[in-house]
Order: C-alpha cells, then structure tokens, then sequence
C-alpha cells in the first residue's frame, strides 16, 4: 500500500492547521509493509471526527466545515501488514494555531 522507504504505520502527534503552509494537513505515513489500516481520531468527549483507510487522504482540522479548537485529539489506527500481523495503535495529536 505505501510506497515509502519505511516499515510501519507512523502518526505525527501534533499539526498546524493555520493555512501557513506548514503542517497543515494531518494523516500517517504508512511504510511499506502495510496492508491496509483505518485511522480515527476522536475529540476529548469521544466523538469521532475523522475516519478513513485511504493512504492520499490528509485531514484539514475541520469538523461539520468549522475549523477545530487548539487541544489533544485521541487517535487509533488498525492496521494489516502484509505478513499477516494487525496492531491497534494509539495515541495523541496536539492541534496548535
């Protein structure tokens, strides 16, 4: 599935989404060796925001068309390797302006 030089599935842990150019986006980097996963990210209640198992999709911090509040975000990733092997991961991401 991903076309990188790395094993794994990596999740930034913070973004910028402030239209500067610079971190703007938020998604994995999904390493050579992935099958396929799913990520979601959910706000500090537990709604999930974000949902989705495409490699090219990269989130723009809007939720419902409004742009998020700075915060941690919780995110999971289930993701297949392509040896058979499934992770869950989790973790956090900072959102800052």
């Amino acid at each position: 599935m991903g076309d990188n030089c790395f094993n794994g599935i990596f999740m930034p842990t913070g973004f910028s989404p402030n239209g500067d150019g610079l971190n703007d986006l938020l998604g994995p980097k999904v390493g050579r060796d992935v099958k396929k996963f799913t990520w979601y990210l959910y706000d500090r209640w537990g709604n999930r925001m974000v949902m989705s198992s495409d490699v090219a999709f990269k989130w723009d911090g809007r939720f419902n068309g409004v742009l998020i509040n700075t915060g941690v975000y919780a995110y999971m990733i289930d993701v297949e390797f392509i040896d058979g092997r499934k992770e869950t991961l989790s973790g956090n991401v900072t959102v800052t302006r």
